[in-house]
Parts: C-alpha cells; structure tokens; sequence
C-alpha cells in the first residue's frame, strides 16, 4: 500500500515537472543538430571546392570541428576568380599615342644640285619623298630649300643620314622636336563616337516619326550631326596622317659662285648716256606724277573757276554795251 502512494504521487507530482524540463531540452538538441548539418555542408562545400579534399560523402558524416579563423582565408584564395557564370571587366585598349616629328637642318654643301639628289634618294630610302623644292640665288651663292616626308618610325635614322651627307661641309641649324597629340587625337575619336550614336538615335526617331514637319526637324538635326563627325573625322585623319609622316626641311646653301664678274670701275661713255637717260626718264615721270596728282587732287577748283570765268565775261560785257558813248571830234573853222 506505501509503495503504491508513493507511485501515484511520483505520478502525479513530480512527472509532470519532469516532462516541463526534459521537453524543452530535448525541443533544444534537436534544433542545433538541425542547424549544425547545413553549416557543415557548407564548409564541405568550400573545402571540396577549393583543394577536393572532401567528397560528396562527407556531408552525412559527423560534423567537424571548427576551423580556425586563419584557415578559411588560403581557401577562399584558391578558389578561382573567372569561370562560368564570372564577368569580370576586361581592360580597355591602350590609348594610342602619336607623335608629330618634325626636323630643321641647315647645311653648307658644295654643290646644292649633287646634295639635292642625295637628299631625294634619302627621302625614299626611309619610306618619304620631296614635297617641296625650291632654288635660287642668294648674291653669288646659289640656295635651295627642300621639304622632305619620312616615316616617323625611320625619323632619327633620316635625320643621321643627311647630317651624314658627302657634300656637307658645314651644319648651320640642326634642330628637331616633337608634338604629343596623343589627347587631342582620343578626344577627337571620343566625340566622333558619341556623334555617331547621337546619329543612330536620331534616325530610329526619324524612322518612327509619322508628321511631315517631325520628320524634316530630325533630318535637319541629323545633317549638323553629320557635319560635325566629317569635320571631326578630318581633324582625326590629320593628326593621323601626320603622326605617320614626319616632316624634315633642309636650307642648303652653296660655295660662291666660281668666275663671277667682279664689278666694273672707271668712266665709260656707254654708261654715263644710260644713266642719263634712265635719270631722264626718272624726271620726266615724276613730274607727270606730280600733275596729274595736283588735278585729281584740285578737281573741286575747276567748278569755281569756270563760275569765275562766266562771272567776269559777263561783267565785260555789260561795261561794253552800257557805257557813255564819246561825243565825236569838233570840226575845226580853217576846215
């Protein structure tokens, strides 16, 4: 009979609080087992990923303990960074840079002829030719001025090879320099790109557009549009074209000219009459300067004095025919 109380109060007594603390506990394992498993299924997944050292089977297994912090770091390292599903932002081109080259020599030659061939030769030995040649007589020198175009990429080769020249005695000038256009150059390509989208935009609305008046506004648009990228083009196509060729100008100059007549001296009858003459000449057409200045510059005169000229006519005229008319001679008694 005790025994039996004693059951029944257990029963009643205490199971009840038993089961208020045995079921949270069991409610709380339960919940961080569950937890737990994707946590670990994650870390095999970076382990596997990273080195393979996991297998797919490892994820039923017991979870591992927890690594330490360092360690997640090599991982993530290992893990490369491009591959499907990765975009990644490629670089864009280098920006392309030219280089306006451009040379000035000045050369004492001994014969500007023999070096103005050597010159031509070399101009097209470096990818050139001559673009301008001028000749001339400078007192008893002759002198000539030669512009040649060279490839910018053979430029310091060109300019060695005419400082090099046989028939240079003597280098008066030498200088060259060079223009980075490279900025202006992607500038210029930057707006053309720009312009042009401008343009394709314009022509989807032209294409949409239904009224007469929508349509002619667009296409005027589209003309300045266009405008602007062919001038910018050109502008492109300049710096390109000289970025590509340099420019090089020689100033030759020659030894004086051998046999020169030196200049007469003494009295020659021949040319005493030729100075005269010229000196004759001189005078008279400065003094048919002088005349026909005075009357283009007096024209406003001749009015006044033609009305001077009719005012005194006139005067004479009326003291001849209204004046006192003188009494004739008396007769004398003896005629």
């Amino acid at each position: 009979m005790q025994a039996g109380t004693r059951s029944r109060r257990f029963a009643r007594y205490w199971l009840p609080r038993l089961a208020a603390l045995v079921l949270p506990l069991i409610l709380l394992l339960t919940a961080c087992g569950g937890s737990s498993a994707p946590a670990n299924e994650a870390s095999s997944d970076m382990v596997s990923t990273g080195g393979g050292a996991a297998s797919s089977g490892g994820r039923a297994a017991a979870p591992a303990a927890p690594a330490a912090p360092g360690a997640i770091a090599p991982t993530m390292a290992a893990v490369p960074q491009s591959g499907p599903g990765t975009t990644q932002a490629s670089p864009g081109p280098a920006p392309r840079r030219l280089l306006i080259k451009t040379g000035t020599l000045g050369l004492l030659v001994r014969d500007v002829d023999a070096s103005f061939g050597r010159i031509s030769a070399i101009a097209q030995q470096y990818g050139g030719e001559v673009s301008q040649y001028t000749n001339s007589k400078n007192g008893e020198r002759r002198v000539a001025t030669v512009t040649i175009l060279v490839d910018s990429a053979q430029f310091e080769a060109a300019m060695t090879a005419l400082r090099e020249m046989d028939q240079v005695v003597e280098r008066r000038a030498d200088k060259a320099e060079s223009t980075d256009v490279s900025e202006e150059f992607a500038d210029v390509q930057a707006q053309i790109a720009n312009l042009e989208a401008t343009e394709r935009q314009l022509r989807a609305i032209m294409e949409k557009a239904t009224r007469t008046e929508d349509i002619l506004n667009v296409q005027r648009e589209i003309t300045t549009v266009r405008g602007q990228i062919e001038r910018l083009q050109g502008r492109a196509n300049y710096l390109d074209r000289r970025a590509a060729m340099s420019t090089i100008a020689i100033n030759l100059e020659g030894p004086p000219v051998a046999g020169a007549a030196a200049p007469a001296t003494g009295w020659r009858f021949t040319a005493v009459v030729a100075d005269a003459w010229g000196a004759s000449l001189r005078m008279l057409q400065a003094v048919a300067t002088v005349v026909v200045s005075v009357a283009v510059f007096c024209w406003w005169l001749l009015p006044i004095l033609a009305l001077g000229a009719l005012a005194l006519r006139s005067r004479r005229q009326r003291v001849r025919g209204g004046g006192p008319v003188a009494p004739p001679p008396a007769a004398t008694v003896g005629d």
